[in-house]
């Protein structure tokens, strides 16, 4: 039987587990908290589920990422919560509890990286690790007020890192300035000789955002010194037929990594996490379907390698309004995963670099986001930096 116990409000599974900085560098002085999901030398990885990691033992060595930001002087300290399996994005973990939104505690914090977005918002620590394959990064960060970064889809990254969707992983940061993303890109990616001087803003995007969200963000966008220009996606890429070759694919390969544990397993895992995997179970059969989503997959890269300039950026919301209430109706959390999902898939599925960008109103937080060309990681980063400062 699972044990409820949403009411929990800590960040971590482990806030004890630390590693020292292997090296002095970039980034000595500064501390990182980690997702539930990457290999730690001596420490076993639950996946956010309890059970899971009862059948596991501790890893032999680091995720590559870790190594690289221990080698570069940040130290390690405390491993937090995330949804289990990595596969929800609403923050809520039914065995150890959901960590709070320490900067609006009456709301949602999202996930599934819930607990590295919480230790950041907390000032736990100076940025944390997560891993985002549909929004598990942006949206914590959005709802927590964080610059959250999904970088280029890159398999080496994902080295020691649990896989849900590995046509869709990445590993992701979550940092409270823009200072701190830019220090964390000149240790993790290539640099690249790139300017950006054109925003496209997609109107199906905005046309999700809620009133509350154009109302206090598109004057902030009106403000940006760049070119802006607005476009519309063509019939074949609606955001809805995006997002179903998104969940096709990732349901297939969510199963073939863990569909025979839960299978057997089904009463160990929460309702939600169960009802994902129900889907992944069904689509797992459906290998036309699947195999016809991975084409469209094909067909919407091809699009944005060829509309989206390298001297271009696509700007989205990150969510469709701030952080959700707690006391939010089923049928309107819904709504507002539905919308989410919709928003998230647009880098998701193309495997684009996307940073979160957090535009304070009136008490709010919302979350605007820039997309750029595969491979311009560094470039859009130092773009943010620059952004916010002249803003400031």
């Amino acid at each position: 039987m699972i044990k409820n116990q949403q009411a929990k409000t800590t960040p971590y599974i482990d806030p004890e587990y630390e590693q020292p900085a292997l090296e002095k560098g970039e980034l000595s002085n500064k501390t990182f908290a980690i997702k539930d999901v990457f290999n730690l030398k001596g420490h076993t990885s639950g996946l956010g589920n309890p059970d899971w990691k009862k059948i596991h033992g501790p890893a032999k060595e680091n995720a590559t990422v870790v190594d690289m930001l221990l080698k570069q002087g940040a130290s390690l300290r405390g491993v937090t919560i995330s949804d289990e399996f990595m596969y929800s994005i609403k923050g809520v973990n039914i065995h150890y509890g959901t960590p709070a939104n320490p900067k609006y505690p009456w709301a949602f914090t999202g996930g599934s990286s819930s607990g590295s977005a919480s230790a950041v918002a907390a000032h736990d620590v100076d940025f944390a690790l997560g891993t985002d394959t549909g929004g598990s990064v942006r949206v914590p960060a959005s709802y927590c007020g964080l610059y959250g970064f999904r970088p280029t889809h890159d398999i080496h990254m994902l080295e020691g890192v649990a896989p849900l969707a590995p046509s869709f992983d990445t590993v992701g940061l979550l940092t409270r300035s823009s200072e701190m993303l830019s220090q964390l890109g000149d240790v993790l990616y290539a640099p690249v000789e790139k300017q950006f001087d054109d925003l496209v803003l997609l109107r199906d995007a905005f046309d999700l955002a809620s009133e509350d969200y154009k109302e206090e963000v598109l004057p902030f966008i009106d403000e940006l010194s760049i070119s802006k220009k607005i476009k519309k996606l063509p019939a074949q890429f609606e955001l809805m037929s995006l997002l179903d070759t998104f969940k096709a694919i990732q349901g297939y390969e969510a199963w073939q990594n863990y569909g025979d544990w839960v299978s057997k397993n089904k009463d160990k895992i929460g309702k939600d996490i169960k009802a994902h995997f129900d889907f992944a179970e069904q689509i797992s059969k459906e290998t036309n379907v699947v195999e016809k989503a991975r084409v469209n997959q094909q067909e919407w890269k091809d699009y944005l390698a060829k509309e989206l300039k390298p001297g271009q950026l696509l700007l989205v919301p990150t969510t469709p309004d701030a952080a959700p209430a707690k006391t939010i109706g089923i049928k309107e959390m819904e709504e507002v995963r539905k919308n989410t999902q919709l928003l998230t898939t647009i880098a998701g599925l193309s495997g684009l670099p996307q940073i979160t960008v957090p535009v304070e109103k009136n008490g709010y937080s919302f979350g605007l986001s820039f997309i750029a060309s595969q491979g311009m990681d560094l470039p859009l980063i130092k773009f943010v930096q620059n952004l916010v400062n002249e803003s400031k």
